[in-house]
């Protein structure tokens, strides 16, 4: 279906609770969680939890502690290598005086995994419209029970 496998889901790049202001994407890239030639990140490099640094096969099979640490990689993003792309958006952060690096700003996405090739190369509509579904009214509900 064009997820990556491997990885874990971003339910946010930093912490929503403490943000002010929200900036919203489509999905996240595939080089949060690998360098450019599909190796995935490793040690001081991670940014975010795979099922390889969380040792488990599958999503599915995640305890409390294992949802509790990539929830701690998603909302301390910011503070561990965080990819460039954010860059140009810190930018128009700045004349709101918000910083994801604050923590005043965070980053949300329509749909919450990574995907091979990027969604502006995915073909199938059909594909984007069930990744679109299923994410939304996670979306939804965040930006409903957050203060942005």
């Amino acid at each position: 279906m064009n997820i990556v496998s491997g990885f874990t889901p971003i339910v946010a790049f930093g912490n929503p609770h403490n943000c002010r202001v929200a900036t919203i994407g489509i999905n996240p890239s595939k080089n949060e969680f690998s360098d450019r030639f599909g190796q995935e990140l490793t040690e001081d490099k991670r940014r975010l939890e795979t099922l390889n640094s969380l040792g488990i096969k599958s999503i599915d099979s995640t305890n409390k502690l294992q949802v509790g640490q990539i929830w701690s990689a998603c909302n301390n993003y910011f503070h561990k290598n965080p990819y460039y792309w954010f860059n140009k958006l810190q930018k128009v952060l700045t004349y709101f005086e918000v910083s994801y690096d604050k923590n005043t700003a965070c980053h949300l996405d329509l749909v919450q995994w990574a995907t091979d090739p990027v969604w502006g190369k995915i073909n199938n509509k059909i594909i984007k419209h069930r990744l679109i579904e299923k994410d939304r009214i996670f979306l939804r509900k965040q930006i409903e029970n957050e203060n942005f």
